[in-house]
């Protein structure tokens, strides 16, 4: 059982100081807070929230139900989540397989980035091929493939990103 004073990860996995100095909590000069909040912004009002009248149409109250008990969740794992992020109040930990190696090992790692990979690849996977596919409805007088139309809205969406040196001109 835990508690709120229960620390959400153990203290068997200690990290020495000297061996990963980006651990440390302070992080100057990384963003401002108006750049975060921005960045969290697009990320929430993001495409799928344009779909989101049309689901609720067809969910009914229930679909509001849902979109409620989700933001909860979403709430309570994010809380979570900054507890697992400041490892101790001193060490910062920087990624998911971070947290779940200070939580249960080496086998913690690996299970979140068995389950996270697939995600950060087959996300925007996905996206690209919608959007192809969206474009070939959308633009029937024009007679070019689905796998084409997939290729130009990679190239439209790839190349500002390849031509980029940091993301720091995306925020």
């Amino acid at each position: 059982m835990s508690s709120e004073n229960t620390p959400l990860l153990s203290n068997n996995n200690h990290i020495e100081a000297n061996s990963n100095d980006d651990l440390l909590a302070e992080r100057p000069n990384q963003g401002s807070n108006f750049k975060a909040f921005a960045n969290i912004v697009c990320v929430v009002a993001g495409t799928g929230t344009l779909g989101l009248p049309y689901a609720l149409k067809l969910g009914g109250w229930i679909g509001v139900g849902i979109v409620i008990l989700s933001l909860f969740m979403s709430l309570y794992t994010s809380i979570l989540l900054m507890k697992c992020l400041y490892y101790n109040g001193k060490y910062r930990l920087t990624s998911y397989a971070d947290i779940g190696f200070h939580a249960f090992g080496r086998a913690g790692s690996i299970a979140v980035w068995a389950f996270y990979a697939p995600l950060i690849i087959g996300s925007p996977t996905m996206y690209l091929i919608l959007a192809g596919t969206e474009l070939k409805n959308l633009i029937t007088d024009v007679n070019i493939s689905a796998r084409t139309w997939i290729w130009i809205s990679t190239a439209v969406v790839a190349v500002p990103f390849i031509l980029m040196k940091t993301l720091k001109e995306v925020a």
